[in-house]
This record gives C-alpha cells, sequence and structure tokens, in this order.
C-alpha cells in the first residue's frame, strides 16, 4: 500500500465565517452549543447511529470510541459528537495531518468546555495506527499547554471520516487505512463528494483554469466567476444549480469561494464505484443518511408503470445506481457501513422504546398534529427533492394517537400497547397494536421522526436533557 502520498502536511486555508459552522461564541459551552448550530449531517447524530447500525443496543455512555479522520476541516464533527458525549467516559479522537489545524480545533473544544469529551492527535495516519496497535495502546495527547498525558484508546466503535476522501491522493489506500482502525462489529461513517452532482463544481473548476492560466490573475478570476455564476445562459450547469444562491454567492470573500468551488475534487465515486470499493474490504452500505436517503430510492418513478416495475426486478444496489443517475443532484454520498449485517433497531420488538429524535425538532410539530388531525383522517409526510415534491400518507387512528401522546422516551412499545389495550377495554389485542405501531415506526423511520433503543441501553444524558426540555 502507497502511504506516501495519502495525508497532507499543509495547512488549507480557514474556512470563512459564512460558511456553516459552530457560532464563535465563548457563552456557550458542553451540549448547549447544539441549540446555536445544526447538526452538519445526521452520521454525527448519535442516537441515529445506534437506531440503524447497532439495533438500539449499544450503550455509547460507555467507552464509546470515535475517530474522527480529517483533512483541513474545523472540526464541527468532532466537536459535536464530543458535546452528545458529555456526562459519559466516552471518548472522540480528532485527527488531523495538520498540527496547525488541530491546534486551531483544540481551542474551539476549549471554548466550548468539551476538552473533557476530546484528544487531539496529527502527523502520519499510519504511524498512528502503529500505535494503536502498539503493546500499551497509549496515545500521547497534547492538552494545552500542560504536560503530555497518555490516555488508553482504541480500536475504535466508529470512525468517522470527515471530508477526508475530498482531496484525498489515495483515496483507496486512505479507506483501506481507516478500516484498519474499526472493531470487528466497528461503524465506518463516510461522507464523500458523489459523481454525478458534482459535474457544476468540475465545470467551473475547468472554467477557472482556463483564465488563470491565460491571465495569471487568481483574485481577478474569482471576481470574474462569481459573475459568471450570475450572468451564465440559463442553459448552464453552474447556473442552474446555484442559481438560487447567486446572492450569497456573490458575497462570499474570495477564500470561502476558493473552497466551495475550486478545490478539485480528489475523489467522487458513483454509487457503483463505491460498492466496488466496499465488496473489496467485505464490507457493506448498512444505511444512507436522512439528507440523501429519499434520493437513492426510485421516487421519480412512481408515475411510470413500465419504468416502475422494471426497477423492481433489479437488486437494491442497482436501484440505487439508477436513481442516483435519475436525479443527477446527489453531491455528496452520506452513509455508514459495516462489516456484517446492519442491525436496525426492530419496531416488532415490544422491548424497544421509542422516543422522538430531538434533530427532526418534531415534538411540538406532534403536539399540533394531534389537535387538528381527525381521530379517522389521514396523515401526510411531505417529502421534497429539490423542486420535487413527494407525499407519504398513513392512515391515522385513535391507536396511532394514543400512541404519540404516550410517547415519553421511557415506555417500551410493549407497555405502550398494553396501556392501549386496557383503555379500549380488551378490543383490540396486544399483537394487533403492535402490528399498527409498527406500520406507522416504519414510515416515520424514513425520516427519522422516531426512534428506538432497546430498554436495557440507557439513555446518552444528552439525549436526556433533552427529552425533559420536551
Amino acid at each position: 500500500m502507497n502511504t506516501e502520498k495519502m495525508t497532507s502536511t499543509a495547512d488549507p486555508p480557514a474556512r470563512c465565517e459564512e460558511l456553516p459552522g459552530i457560532p464563535r461564541r465563548p457563552d456557550i459551552a458542553g451540549p448547549d452549543i447544539v441549540r446555536h448550530k445544526l447538526v452538519s449531517n445526521s452520521l454525527d447524530e448519535l442516537d441515529t447511529l445506534n437506531h440503524y447500525c447497532f439495533g438500539g443496543c449499544r450503550d455509547m455512555s460507555r467507552q464509546f470510541r470515535i475517530l474522527t479522520v480529517n483533512d483541513g476541516s474545523e472540526g464541527e464533527e468532532s466537536l459535536f459528537l464530543a458535546a452528545q458525549l458529555m456526562g459519559t467516559d466516552s471518548m472522540v479522537v480528532h485527527y488531523d495531518p495538520s498540527p496547525l489545524v488541530v491546534e486551531r480545533v483544540r481551542r474551539r473544544a476549549e471554548q466550548y468546555g468539551l476538552l473533557g469529551r476530546i484528544r487531539f492527535t496529527s502527523g502520519s495516519l499510519v504511524e498512528l495506527l502503529a500505535s494503536l496497535r502498539s503493546k500499551s495502546q497509549l496515545l500521547a495527547v497534547r492538552q494545552g499547554e500542560k504536560e503530555e498525558k497518555a490516555i488508553e484508546y482504541g480500536p475504535f466503535d466508529y470512525v468517522r471520516c470527515c471530508g477526508a476522501f475530498d482531496r484525498a491522493e489515495n483515496p483507496h489506500d486512505l479507506f483501506e487505512l481507516t478500516t484498519r482502525f474499526l472493531k470487528e462489529d466497528g461503524v465506518l461513517g463516510v461522507s464523500c463528494f458523489a459523481r454525478y452532482g458534482r459535474e457544476p463544481y468540475r465545470q467551473m473548476q475547468a472554467l477557472a483554469k482556463l483564465l488563470d492560466d491565460r491571465r495569471g490573475r487568481t483574485g481577478d478570476t474569482i471576481a470574474l466567476l462569481k459573475e459568471f455564476m450570475v450572468f451564465a445562459p440559463t442553459s448552464n450547469w453552474t447556473r442552474m444549480a446555484f442559481d438560487q444562491l447567486s446572492p450569497e454567492i456573490r458575497r462570499m470573500k474570495d477564500e470561502a469561494f476558493f473552497t466551495e468551488f475550486l478545490r478539485e475534487d480528489g475523489f467522487a465515486p458513483s454509487i457503483v464505484q463505491l460498492y466496488d470499493l466496499l465488496d473489496a474490504r467485505l464490507m457493506d452500505i448498512a444505511c444512507f443518511a436522512r439528507e440523501t436517503r429519499f434520493m437513492y430510492q426510485p421516487w421519480f418513478a412512481q408515475n411510470d408503470r413500465k419504468l416502475a416495475d422494471v426497477l423492481k426486478d433489479l437488486a437494491p444496489r442497482d436501484i440505487q445506481a439508477v436513481s442516483e443517475i435519475a436525479w443527477g443532484n446527489i453531491e455528496r454520498h452520506l452513509f455508514w457501513a459495516s462489516r456484517g449485517e446492519a442491525r436496525t433497531a426492530d419496531p416488532g420488538d415490544p422491548d424497544n422504546i421509542p422516543f422522538f429524535n430531538h434533530f427532526s425538532n418534531m415534538k411540538r410539530s406532534w403536539s399540533t398534529l394531534l389537535r387538528t388531525i381527525p381521530e379517522d383522517g389521514v396523515l401526510t409526510i411531505e417529502i421534497s427533492i429539490g423542486e420535487d415534491c413527494f407525499s407519504l400518507t398513513h392512515a391515522w387512528n385513535a391507536v396511532l394517537r394514543r400512541f404519540i401522546e404516550l410517547l415519553d422516551g421511557y415506555k417500551t412499545l410493549g407497555e405502550i400497547a398494553l396501556v392501549i389495550r386496557e383503555e379500549t377495554r380488551g378490543e383490540m389485542g396486544i399483537d394487533e397494536i403492535l402490528r399498527t405501531i409498527t406500520l406507522f415506526m416504519h414510515g416515520a423511520a424514513l425520516e427519522d421522526i422516531l426512534l428506538l433503543r432497546h430498554k436495557n441501553t440507557p439513555l446518552l444524558p444528552f439525549t436526556a436533557s433533552h427529552l425533559r426540555a420536551a
């Protein structure tokens, strides 16, 4: 394996303030940061990870080890993961090849009161792996200006690749290396560019190269490109992709514009190429993140009977490949991968506890629905993908209404069903009530509205605080 060019020690330009990130407010500490920042994506939501990849059975408050593999990022993912681990003995190890970038992230962690749950390391990823496999399994970590402190770590339950593939010169080697940090039942969380949705970016990069080569003035070129994205012909791919953002694009600082649009892609596979990469390492996609989950499904064919009939006979991964091409605008693949079969929490298990995913911000919305939907009406969930809109409908009845009312994050499905049976004086059996709830849960899970954990799995203190506040 060629590891010579696997990671760069050059410091990338710092991301500008208008790009998404945790607000730099020194008065916000610990879990409170999430109330002032939307999570970058659902790969960083630990309750969601537990639901889809550990069957809701993993106690993440006890010795749960996370490694984030970065390449010049501001550390939002690491900080957000660490915030969710406050009040536990679990840990995030933040890796970046650049010591200067690591120091920037460390200062942000200190600002938010998260140093207790996050450690930092830089340099060669190969050397980090070697230290992991050493006899002592100890990593020297610098805590500000204090003496270096050795902490035990790894192998890891969760390895999160935070944009490390975006500019990688040897993405296949990097992928191989990151999987070596995993426990046998560990999960890999991947965010990488996608082939077809990145086409507008590639065209912009090609245009920038032409202008730079001819004129040799990069600053002027960026100014020209900002105007081009606004005034290019309406048939231009880049203008079509970003037309609605044109005011924000024109206000972008040059550094932010360069980072967002002009840094060349290192790794932008199609879903077919991703599966080839995973197959070679005996891994499989456990689940796509909710941000793009619907775009790997053939919703576009719902009004075309012939095409729908053809697609239903294809293997799931082939359906995903067709869907990626059909939509054409998936800019990033966001998914979890594992070596074994994915363990999604079972909505038919009476020992599982349902709870609202607080990131979906649905608790208040459901309270409104309970007041407005007729007793035997229809619940409609709208899904928007670009300019296309689809609807999921579910028959609404007294059982589901009571199910929502009884949700508190602590009652099991079996306990909820028992209450409903007693209140209906046995008109419905436990099995029938559970079947009704299970069908509803399958639909609600599509958007991560409801999650499950096993009754023997304690809540993270972070999650418990949000349940109390709901």
